[in-house]
């Protein structure tokens, strides 16, 4: 006979999934994402695959263990904000600074806010950086969304320009790095209403600059002007 402790073991859970809108961004050092990762009664695996009976499945969305980066990442916490994500538990990882008290800048951010695609005017700023020199919006680099390390670090994620330093054309393309880039008063102007315009301009700017010089390809034919002696 079945005791009463393995009967309710064998109960399906009242709820069958359940996400996990994890952020990683407070005061700290990922420590329990890695903790997490490590656990063994029960493993994050079993957890995951609800191969724990009486538990939920768990569906974590946490930027150190998520495939999906940018928006992508990103729009689970939008829909758990709209109410769209249900049902789905909250955790901060790391302590919450009180940005109420500081003077300048900000500690602890992750994403944007779709409502306010805002431009900075000074350094430090969580706003875009276009207007004062940053190359972010034309490089193809995606470090300000994944950072460079585990989702964390990234110039313009701690109020910094981006100067282009994984384009082929760096760093003679891209001087003077505290300007503005070609063209960015009036894309910052016009971004509102011409956002099509916009993107074809800076895909003109990509196709110019992020390309190899035309005698680096591959294939056995020299087109440097450089005629070998040897056949």
């Amino acid at each position: 006979m079945a005791t009463m402790a393995s009967t309710l073991s064998e109960r399906p859970p009242d709820v069958k999934d359940v996400n996990i809108v994890w952020l990683t961004a407070g005061l700290g050092c990922d420590g329990d994402t890695v903790s997490v990762t490590n656990a063994e009664q029960p493993s994050i695996e079993d957890v995951i695959l609800g191969a724990i009976p009486g538990l939920p499945r768990a569906h974590p969305h946490n930027p150190v263990l998520a495939k999906e980066v940018g928006d992508e990442f990103m729009e689970y916490f939008y829909r758990a904000e709209r109410g769209e994500l249900d049902p789905y538990v909250f955790v901060v990882e790391g302590s919450i600074p009180n940005e109420t008290i500081k003077a300048e800048g900000y500690w602890a951010a992750q994403g944007t806010d779709p409502r306010t695609g805002d431009f900075a005017d000074e350094y430090g700023s969580p706003k875009c950086l276009v207007k004062i020199g940053c190359w972010g919006p034309v490089v193809n680099c995606n470090v300000t969304k994944r950072g460079w390390m585990r989702c964390v670090g990234g110039r313009p994620n701690v109020g910094g320009i981006c100067i282009a330093c994984t384009m082929p054309g760096f760093l003679d393309k891209f001087m003077p790095f505290m300007d503005e880039p070609p063209g960015s008063r009036f894309s910052v102007g016009a971004v509102g209403l011409y956002g099509g315009m916009i993107r074809a301009l800076s895909g003109i700017t990509n196709n110019t600059v992020n390309k190899e010089p035309k005698w680096r390809h591959p294939g056995p034919r020299l087109t440097t002007g450089y005629r070998p002696r040897t056949y």
